[in-house]
């Protein structure tokens, strides 16, 4: 019974001691709080851009190579099909030749566009749905010519 009165006499003083603060202490104290807990959001949100930005960059630089393998695969076809044209007269016809011309400068101007392009966040999500574009009209004009 003496250590049951003992503890709670020590819980009532710490109670009190920790009610009696005064209450522009306890706006302070409030304060600190508030201050500590929007610097842990600030930094999360930081943290969190930061790793989007790496994501987003990490993406970009995957569909890259996946873009420069599909450009190299529609200049190997660009070329076959030259080759088949020069072989059949029929489709050897010179509107057919410059249209596999025409074809394989916008394969070099959509390589270039991609090599050239510098990373930005602000204009990442236009930029890679024009090369998607793009790409789909020179894949299915390639599927046209056979």
């Amino acid at each position: 019974m003496k250590k049951f009165n003992l503890i709670l006499s020590v819980v009532f003083a710490v109670a009190s001691i920790i009610g009696c603060q005064s209450p522009e202490q306890k706006e302070i104290n409030a304060q600190e709080k508030l201050d500590k807990a929007k610097s842990d959001a600030d930094k999360a949100s930081q943290d969190s851009a930061i790793k989007a930005q790496r994501d987003s960059s990490n993406i970009f630089f995957n569909l890259r190579k996946e873009w420069e393998t599909q450009i190299n695969e529609n200049d190997k076809k660009i070329a076959e099909l030259k080759a088949d044209a020069a072989k059949d007269k029929k489709k050897g016809t010179p509107e057919r030749f410059k249209s596999l011309n025409d074809l394989g400068i916008k394969n070099d101007d959509l390589k270039d566009k991609i090599r050239n392009y510098k990373y930005d966040d602000s204009d990442w999500v236009q930029f890679k749905k024009d090369v998607v574009t793009d790409m789909n009209n020179i894949v299915s004009s390639i599927k046209n010519f056979k």
